[in-house]
């Protein structure tokens, strides 16, 4: 019996229950995401309890009996149909030349080469996803007024329009392969920064550079657009972010609620999106500025980081009477098995919720630290911040996207 805890849409809802479902970042097409493969392969299971009865490809370490059957035990639903199990690498690509050769069209969420996913089993034309999601054509999805002022600056020239204007400044890459979690961008606000940036985009061709917004709210507004045009708000989450940019995690809650400019600003940027053809999952980046300016300054067209959460938030506070949400990602310090007993202990606390958990063994990484994402309830920030506090000496360490690009 499923459990209590509900989204309010699931992935059928916007795809139906034929397109396959892949989370999963491509192996080759990954510059600016560079996680390690058993990152990759834990964030395949974080729209588990979202997906509903549309077939889904993920790690087999994300989907053994042990981890389902923490999904039912935390209480949330499970896929309705069999799920597509990959065991590495070289298995996903060989799974995907197999759903090719079925004619199936796949929604994957990250950019593939056409040697991995064919054109003609993208559910989106890939030339599309790659146009929406360039920092470089911003301009072409939102308003001028929501805009930061930016520059789209040959590679060549970096340094010496840098040397023009007074520092802080953000620099983006401008690229067609997929990007995320920050690390695409380097915040220079020093000398040394500069050389980073001078560094880590030689790559490019060339870069954004973009003033830097003083940010009072840092917030990803939520969205689906059904392939008849509907557009459906799912709502909004404020970022955690490091000081320089890097994505952390999430809150959500129910006095986390986005400015109603900021949501029809949004709801312009997916129409736009949708006359192009996309359909699917968007994330949008807005800042809210001290006095009250909204400036967008990153677009997602595919599933975020947010989104499950967001899905389950609501069920999750009125079952558990909590009114505050932190998505949050832990390594086990131990055993996936001692990461399990630690995780059982605290589900009947009404503060924990297991999303995804990984099983490095089952991944091929014997020896390796298991994985977790997890959404913690409670009152206030400085509560949930200090029951995470309580899980890290159990053994639950937390852990962020970061792996430096250098």
């Amino acid at each position: 019996m499923d459990g209590p805890l509900r989204p309010t849409f699931t992935l059928d809802d916007f795809f139906g229950s034929e397109i396959v479902y892949c989370q999963r970042i491509s192996p080759t097409a990954c510059t600016w995401l560079p996680f390690d493969d058993m990152r990759k392969d834990t964030m395949t299971g974080g729209a588990l309890s979202i997906t509903g009865d549309m077939p889904h490809i993920c790690s087999a370490a994300v989907s053994t009996p042990a981890a389902m059957q923490l999904i039912k035990d935390a209480g949330l639903p499970v896929p309705g149909k069999d799920l597509l199990r990959y065991t590495d690498k070289e298995d996903y690509i060989r799974l995907l030349q197999v759903l090719s050769r079925t004619g199936k069209k796949v929604a994957a969420q990250y950019l593939h080469d056409e040697s991995e996913l064919p054109e003609a089993n993208c559910w989106i034309q890939p030339s599309l996803i790659s146009f929406v999601n360039n920092k470089a054509n911003l301009k072409a999805l939102v308003d001028d007024g929501y805009l930061p002022r930016r520059a789209i600056v040959p590679f060549a020239e970096l340094t010496s329009y840098l040397s023009r204007y007074p520092l802080p400044n953000v620099v983006k890459a401008v690229t067609e392969e997929p990007t995320g979690a920050g690390l695409d961008v380097i915040i220079c606000e020093t000398a040394a920064d500069v050389s980073r940036a001078e560094k880590v985009f030689g790559v490019c061709a060339f870069v954004v550079v973009e003033e830097f917004l003083h940010i009072a709210r840092n917030l990803c507004l939520n969205y689906a657009v059904t392939s008849e045009g509907e557009i459906i708000f799912l709502g909004c989450a404020e970022q955690i972010c490091t000081r320089n940019g890097v994505y952390l995690g999430n809150w959500l809650g129910k006095n986390i609620e986005a400015p109603p400019e900021a949501v029809s600003v949004g709801r312009q940027i997916v129409q736009k999106g949708f006359t192009l053809g996309y359909s699917g999952l968007v994330g949008i980046d807005m800042a809210v500025l001290a006095d009250g300016r909204i400036m967008v300054f990153d677009l997602n067209f595919r599933i975020n980081g947010s989104t499950t959460p967001l899905l389950l938030a609501r069920s999750a506070m009125e079952t558990y009477g909590q009114p505050l949400i932190k998505l949050d990602r832990f390594v086990g310090t131990s055993t996936y098995r001692d990461m399990l007993d630690i995780i059982y202990g605290q589900l009947g606390k009404g503060k924990f919720v297991p999303i995804a958990s990984y099983d490095p063994e089952s991944g091929g990484y014997p020896g390796s630290q298991p994985r977790l994402i997890a959404m913690l309830l409670g009152e206030t920030k400085d509560e949930i911040d200090e029951y995470k506090s309580e899980l890290e000496r159990m053994g639950l360490a937390g852990t962020s996207y970061r792996k430096e690009i250098s």
